[in-house]
């Protein structure tokens, strides 16, 4: 296999270097049938090149978001998995489902950013607007936008078997 990084909005090649950061490409060398060339991931990976502490010498990565549903908030970057880190962080009040509600196309959005976030079952009605300013407070502190969350009861986002969407638009 042969791997690139690009530029995902320009699509030119990046060096492969320790810290780089950019879209993943790949090359499958080896399949004999629907062969794979500059295969675009939609993955957005920062690459380390060192050597491993288990002494691998080949260069890693760490997958640190999607390029196709990337956000772009006042000039800032932000993907929902991210959003999702941070909701994720407040377990057990939250469950950490999030759906994003977008009433634009994106990928630039005006802030406030609306968020629906999952609370857990224990948690008691007097709780929630402390959680909600919670929340909205740790992404702003974290991610550098402002958010309206919107929290809502257990079980109440939809789960996926692959690929999560964690963003929906209505215009």
């Amino acid at each position: 296999m042969i791997c690139e990084l690009i530029d995902p909005d320009s699509g030119e090649v990046k060096p492969m270097e320790d810290g780089s950061s950019g879209e993943l490409v790949y090359t499958a060398i080896d399949r004999e049938c629907v062969p794979l060339l500059r295969f675009r991931t939609r993955d957005l990976i920062t690459v380390k090149t060192g050597k491993c502490s288990c002494g691998r010498s080949s260069f890693r990565i760490r997958c640190i978001g999607r390029t196709d549903d990337m956000l772009i908030i006042r000039g800032v970057n932000v993907f929902p998995t991210a959003i999702k880190d941070v909701v994720s962080s407040l377990y057990p009040r939250t469950t950490g489902e999030i759906q994003i509600m977008l009433y634009q196309e994106g990928p630039a959005v005006e802030p406030p950013l609306h968020i629906k976030a999952e609370y857990a079952k224990e948690t008691s009605p007097e709780a929630l607007p402390a959680s909600k300013k919670e929340v909205e407070d740790l992404l702003r502190a974290k991610l550098m936008f402002k958010a309206n969350v919107e929290l809502v009861p257990e079980a109440t986002l939809p789960r996926f078997e692959m690929k999560s969407k964690y963003v929906e638009v209505t215009l």
